[in-house]
Order: structure tokens, then C-alpha cells, then sequence
């Protein structure tokens, strides 16, 4: 179980939950994809009201020069 999935909803849209989200997906990029450079990862509460958070992760590939950009949703699951 990684760091991510601990997470649970519904939480709190605080800055220390945010940072909490953004270092998890750090921690599980850097120990278990080499092949990505990490630029940033933004988390949004845009939609927190419908247990929903937004998590951007910008990274290049290893060899290739363009940037990369996953969009990633994390839902609540009743």
C-alpha cells in the first residue's frame, strides 16, 4: 500500500493535506518510476464538495523532451 492509497476521503481541503497529497506522489514517483523527472504535481479542492480531488503530475520522460502532463481524479468510493 503506497502513500496515496492511505489517503482517505473525505478530508480536509487544508494546506497541510495538500502538501501531505502532493509529497505522497513524490515519494511513490521517485521509488518506483526511473523513467520520470518529476517537474511538479498540483493538487486542487476545486471540486472537494462532491468528494473529489484533482491531482496534476507534469514530468518528462527520460529520453524525450517534452514535457508530460497526467491528470488524475480521486474519487470517494461509497
Amino acid at each position: 500500500v503506497t502513500g496515496v492509497q492511505t489517503c482517505a476521503l473525505p478530508i480536509y481541503a487544508t494546506e497541510f493535506t495538500k502538501l501531505t497529497i502532493q509529497q505522497s506522489v513524490k515519494d511513490v514517483l521517485n521509488n518506483f518510476e526511473p523513467r520520470a523527472r518529476l517537474i511538479k504535481v498540483d493538487v486542487n479542492f476545486d471540486n472537494i464538495d462532491n468528494n473529489s480531488i484533482g491531482i496534476d503530475i507534469h514530468f518528462y520522460v527520460v529520453n524525450i523532451p517534452e514535457p508530460v502532463t497526467v491528470k488524475v481524479n480521486l474519487e470517494r468510493v461509497r
